[in-house]
């Protein structure tokens, strides 16, 4: 098949024009040697690329496990942070609360007799402060009072109170009827009614009580009929904080103002304030103080915010009677007392060994637990409170198997790349073999060709060998002896599974937890002692040996670690190889250099490729215009010849 040809160097070839020869065939095939050879380090290349891929998810995955039970430093361990948590318990938390912080140190106290608790310095009022639910009754409409319905509230019951027939006259009338209902409605005696000069009066004894119109808008309402306003007169015995100061003109007068002091601190407030927010201005300044006010007692308190014997309320009127009237005069004023406890701080119940403290609060520290008072036993009674103050076990059986859970997931990770098969028929596809397969098919394959590439890889390999025997490896006293330690992951019930687990940890959860009951310590010291040799990168190997044998098990693990993630100074193992994933794996590494190496082999070849094509073109063109020149003579000298 003749054709025209155009190649990089926009040089025309001229092919099979002549010849009738297929002239691109013959080059591809003249060209097989360089192409083979390109193909065969495009192949290669990729197979870097999928190591340096498996190298990176495994360096990642090193580094996240680092993150989370080591962190940055390498004088302190996270994890070993964990597994020191300190508990404390007290044996009757109605008397005494215990916690204890991270600087807490073990032991037991004995608190033998709260003898007083720390209370705040106060001023409360010396009588209710509402005044009486009262109105002045209407006399006008007292023949409509028949049928006509009322709403009362006693303390969070509500009844609806109807009139009866009778012939209602007079105050005293209305007054007997409605006594005669409420004691039906409520009991007897509960709600007293009484005719104060033709004011209607109810009231109660430490109760609240409101009135109100019912909710039925078609029924008559007795109030109305009354003369009752619910916009001026008093409808409950017990103030409305949300109604403003002169809303009570009645308790706290018709100024305008109000001015006062408390503990040195001035608050003016005009008489459209409201009393909520009275109070929560004075409640967040710098008074010190909390003002309540109780609607069963009707009564106000302004309480320090401080115990102890040091406390203090001071309080007094400026402009205005608003302090004088809500503490109903001065006031009723209660020093406050410190606490006084007797304790022994090693724990003994002997009377000898107790001594005495003094506090200004219910909550104190001892020894870096925070103990707080929370009452004390009738009469004479002493509490006698024990605080154990002791490690976690819960908390670190809960840390170990969390740990073991990730190590292994950790080990996993390794493992599947280590003993990965590897199909040797399975070769990472050339593009002309992906020319010839569907979009799925090249996807399947590349599946199948991109494992076991780390099959009994050396830093895989030495990575897992040094997890496994890390582990299994005795730790040596620090005590001068030479000895080990006398404790070893199998006492605390922490094995190896079968082979098929490649190392995997499992745990005994009964040994484990009686281990941590028995010498919560012992189990510590294990995983998280410290060697007397620091941990870098540039150890000597004598050094070296004396750190790993020395270091409980979590620091070896960390050791093995940051050996391979290292990015500062001398490089980690798998950093080295295949860069830091902190830096988007950006710089010059063993990997980066093998596959820019191949990437410069690929670009000469090509080069070659082009100058090969190139040359066997020309060659092809050169003999493609002799046949047609020849052609062209031979046509000529027919055309003579015929005529």
């Amino acid at each position: 098949m003749s054709s025209i040809s155009t190649i990089t160097s926009s040089t025309s070839r001229i092919t099979g024009l002549a010849s009738g020869l297929d002239t691109d065939e013959l080059v591809k095939d003249l060209t097989a040697t360089t192409r083979s050879k390109i193909e065969k380090v495009e192949q290669q290349k990729q197979i870097l690329e999928w190591k340096q891929e498996d190298y990176r998810s495994t360096l990642e995955k090193l580094v996240e496990f680092n993150d989370t039970y080591f962190g940055s430093s390498s004088s302190s361990i996270t994890l070993g942070d964990k597994l020191n948590q300190i508990t404390a318990s007290s044996s009757n938390t109605a008397y005494v609360q215990a916690v204890a912080s991270d600087n807490a140190t073990k032991g037991s106290v004995y608190i033998s007799d709260i003898v007083s608790m720390a209370t705040s310095a106060s001023v409360k009022s010396s009588s209710s402060v509402s005044p009486d639910l009262s109105f002045t009754v209407s006399t006008d409409n007292l023949s409509s009072l028949s049928g006509a319905v009322m709403k009362i509230t006693l303390d969070g019951t509500t009844k609806t109170i109807t009139f009866s027939d009778s012939t209602y006259g007079t105050v005293d009338d209305v007054a007997t009827e409605l006594s005669n209902l409420l004691d039906n409605a409520f009991g007897e005696g509960r709600i007293t009614v009484s005719n104060s000069s033709g004011d209607l009066c109810l009231s109660v004894e430490n109760s609240i009580l409101k009135i109100a119109n019912t909710d039925d808008t078609t029924a008559t309402q007795a109030l109305d009929i009354l003369g009752f306003s619910a916009d001026t007169d008093v409808s409950s015995n017990r103030l409305d904080l949300s109604k403003t100061i002169s809303d009570y003109a009645t308790i706290f007068g018709n100024d305008e103002s109000f001015s006062f002091t408390i503990n040195d601190t001035d608050f003016t407030f005009d008489s459209s304030t409201t009393l909520s927010k009275v109070i929560s201005t004075i409640n967040a300044s710098d008074a010190n103080v909390t003002v309540s006010y109780s609607k069963i007692s009707d009564t106000f308190m302004i309480k320090s915010n401080e115990t102890g014997t040091g406390s203090n309320v001071t309080v007094a009127d400026t402009t205005g009677s608003f302090l004088s009237a809500i503490l109903g005069g001065s006031g009723t004023a209660t020093a406050g007392t410190n606490a006084v406890v007797k304790l022994s701080l090693d724990g003994s119940t002997a009377a000898e060994d107790q001594i005495t403290i003094t506090r200004n609060s219910n909550t104190f520290e001892i020894a870096g637990t925070t103990y707080t008072l929370k009452g004390m036993a009738s009469g004479t009674v002493e509490e006698g409170v024990t605080v154990n103050t002791s490690l976690d076990t819960d908390a670190i059986y809960d840390t170990i198997t969390k740990f073991v859970s990730d190590y292994n997931e950790l080990l996993g990770s390794i493992t599947d790349k280590l003993y990965e098969e590897r199909d040797g028929d399975f070769q990472p596809l050339t593009d002309s073999e992906k020319e010839d397969l569907s979009d799925d098919e090249v996807a399947d394959w590349t599946e199948q060709a991109r494992k076991g590439w780390l099959r009994n890889d050396t830093y895989l390999t030495n990575i897992y060998n040094s997890l496994r025997n890390s582990l299994y490896t005795q730790v040596k006293s620090l005590d001068g002896s030479g000895d080990n330690i006398g404790v070893i992951l199998a006492d605390i019930g922490i094995t190896t599974s079968d082979y098929t687990n490649y190392g995997k940890l499992t745990i005994n959860e009964d040994k484990l937890k009686s281990a941590l009951v028995k010498d919560a310590s012992s189990v510590i010291n294990l995983l998280t002692q410290e060697s007397t040799v620091g941990y870098s990168l540039y150890n000597s190997s004598e050094d070296k040996e004396t750190r790993y044998n020395e270091s409980g098990l979590l620091w070896r693990i960390n050791d093995i670690v940051k050996g391979n993630i290292s990015s500062i100074g001398k490089k980690g193992a798998l950093v080295g190889l295949v860069g830091n994933p902190s830096t988007g794996y950006t710089g010059t590494f063993t990997y980066s250099e093998r596959i820019n190496a191949m990437k410069d082999t690929i670009d000469e070849l090509n080069d070659k490729l082009s100058d090969e094509e190139d040359y066997y073109y020309s060659k092809f063109t050169a003999m493609e215009t002799s046949l047609n020149s020849l052609n062209t003579q031979s046509s000529y000298l027919s055309s003579l010849i015929s005529s």
